[in-house]
């Protein structure tokens, strides 16, 4: 195996996690010195990156300067700005709340429109009429014999119900 095809296998296990500080190492070590092939070429800035990071030192007065510029105050404008803003606060937010209230119910009135009524045609109820008193007959004798086969249905199963009520209630005394 040449000396590419184990670093780029390095590089695989480094790059999932499942190198050995010696094999950075050797990784470092690699991309320190001149590199021949042009696919690892862009992995020397990153390894170079790292090496000069770790170089460098923060200053020893950095904890300090970080606290004075936390801990460092401007009296004259904020406290100046905020005395003028404290009487107005409770109607500052009283007005923000109206603000809000008025877009969320601008917001709803414009996305939320009923949809406009559509034109239905009128159905001509004239083609359905029954032409002749037989046909009348015929009609209404089938839609009244079809309504008692359900109401027949529904009898039937209530018949059925109460004696299966009636068997658990023997059951239970």
């Amino acid at each position: 195996m040449n000396n590419n095809a184990a670093i780029r296998e390095l590089l695989d296990k480094y790059f999932e996690g499942d190198t050995s500080l010696e094999e950075e190492n050797s990784l470092r070590e690699f991309f320190s010195g001149d590199i021949a092939d042009p696919a690892l070429k862009p992995y020397k800035a990153l390894f170079s990156f790292f090496q000069n990071e770790q170089r460098l030192q923060p200053s020893e007065r950095l904890e300090e300067q970080f606290f004075e510029q936390l801990f460092q105050e401007d009296a004259s404008e904020p406290k100046q700005r905020e005395a003028l803003l404290r009487p107005l606060r409770p109607w500052l937010m009283r007005a923000a709340m109206v603000a809000f209230l008025l877009s969320g119910c601008w917001w709803i009135y414009t996305r939320y429109q009923p949809p406009a009524p559509t034109e239905t045609a009128a159905i001509d109820w004239s083609k359905y009429e029954p032409e002749t008193p037989e046909e009348a007959f015929r009609i209404t004798r089938e839609a009244l014999g079809k309504a008692s086969r359900h109401l027949n249905e529904g009898t039937s199963k209530a018949i059925e119900e109460m004696a299966l009520l009636g068997e658990m209630g023997k059951v239970l005394h």
